[in-house]
């Protein structure tokens, strides 16, 4: 992870001063990346500043939403990584939008199941169930096996919790 920040620090030294979307994309990537090295402050500083980036642009587009989403994604991470697991379900709920936009269903697969991973540790079961199962669907019909068996566990964790241990 500290060569993938390296990257992402040359990357910004790179970007325009003016282009608030490339340094926010930057920025983004840089917080999930922490976000997997478990620097949770560092990772919150990161999506602060790719917040504040892209708040500024003026620029829409496709560009825009794939940003968008990924700093959702990001954002939610680091709320559950911190034990915020009802604002990280808010965050990731943010990021379904931009990727419905973009019809881009591995995403969307994702940030639903980020939604249903963070209600679960926040209580809420039924919403949890709801959102797994529509991320389920969703993985099942691009097929991605390996975001599928992570789903099914969380599935099964979320029924053994509510008691229906059948289900589980």
């Amino acid at each position: 992870y500290p060569e993938a920040l390296a990257l992402c620090r040359r990357a910004l030294s790179l970007v325009d001063e003016h282009d608030d979307l490339a340094g926010a994309s930057v920025e983004a990537l840089a917080a999930l990346t922490c976000c997997y090295a478990g620097d949770n402050t560092e990772g919150m500083r990161w999506a602060e500043r790719a917040g504040s980036r892209l708040d500024h642009s003026a620029q829409a587009g496709r560009e825009r939403l794939l940003v968008e989403a990924a700093l959702h994604r990001a954002r939610g991470n680091l709320l559950l990584a911190l034990g915020r697991p009802g604002d990280a379900a808010t965050e990731y709920m943010r990021g379904v939008a931009p990727c419905d936009e973009l019809d881009d269903r591995w995403e969307r697969s994702i940030a639903l199941f980020n939604i249903g991973e963070a209600l679960a540790e926040a209580g809420d079961h039924a919403g949890a169930l709801h959102h797994l199962e529509a991320a389920r669907v969703e993985k099942s019909a691009i097929g991605d096996r390996w975001g599928l068996g992570y789903t099914w566990l969380v599935l099964a964790r979320v029924h053994a919790a509510s008691g229906e241990r059948a289900r589980a």
